[in-house]
């Protein structure tokens, strides 16, 4: 949680108030890797499933701590895409 001087607010609600500029950073960076950079995707085929994935993340921090979380369709259908558009599990890695 963030304290600020009005109110502490969650990792969840900055995660979610944040999405634009974070997926922004996110692509900027990808975009400097030149491994990553050799694989030809439009920004939609590189960046489409950010928002569906980190709408994962948040709904995971904000779970109970005594509840399991389901696991994540989206993480898995985005890591079964990059396999077909040729990444490497190094480049997996990196990104």
């Amino acid at each position: 949680m963030i304290e600020t001087a009005d109110a502490v607010e969650s990792v969840a609600n900055v995660l979610d108030r944040e999405l634009k500029p974070l997926i922004a950073d996110w692509l900027g960076r990808v975009e400097e890797v030149p491994d990553l950079k050799r694989i030809p995707l439009n920004r939609e085929e590189r960046m489409g499933h950010l928002p569906k994935l980190m709408h994962d993340v948040t709904a995971r921090v904000r779970l109970d701590t005594e509840m399991k979380a389901r696991i994540s369709e989206s993480a898995g259908r985005h890591g079964e895409l990059q396999n077909k558009q040729g990444y490497t599990v190094e480049m997996l890695i990196e990104e």
